[in-house]
């Protein structure tokens, strides 16, 4: 049985639909924009008169584009690379889920196996130390001769 909500729980929905609603036009607004601009006049975009609606429709953006053999030979690269990407990432997922979904009685090496896929991904992290140390070289916030951290 479903009890009836609260006034606090009614309100808490209410703020929730409207900051998604909210998040969504703020995602869906600027896609909605370039969509218009692209199918707008050349003088209009650069007037920056667009907004939502296209202003002087014409598809001689798309006509253009479609006409080029490099935007061709990109889409193709583009369809190689999602394909390609795709049927890797599927194959070294099972591998690696296969293994993983034994237990340790059916998989002797699932300890050390575990550890090294902890392993890979916590070494992962270290594009972050590196924008740390380029951040700290940047700002000169290394070690003084006191040996302690300064401007941290």
């Amino acid at each position: 049985m479903i009890k009836s909500k609260t006034i606090g729980g009614k309100t808490a929905d209410i703020l929730i639909y409207l900051t998604v609603i909210f998040m969504t036009m703020c995602c869906l607004f600027p896609l909605l924009n370039m969509v218009a601009i692209s199918f707008s006049d050349k003088a209009a975009a650069s007037a920056n008169m667009v907004g939502l609606v296209p202003v002087d429709f014409t598809t001689s953006a798309y006509k253009t584009l479609l006409g080029e053999s490099q935007f061709w030979v990109s889409f193709w690269i583009s369809i190689k690379r999602v394909f390609l990407g795709t049927i890797i990432n599927m194959i070294l997922t099972i591998l690696l889920a296969y293994p993983l979904s034994k237990s340790k009685r059916e998989f002797k090496g699932h300890d050390v196996y575990m550890y090294i896929v902890i392993f890979a991904f916590r070494r992962n992290d270290s594009d972050l130390s590196d924008n740390k140390k380029l951040w700290i070289a940047e700002f000169h916030m290394g070690s003084n001769s006191s040996g302690s951290c300064s401007g941290v």
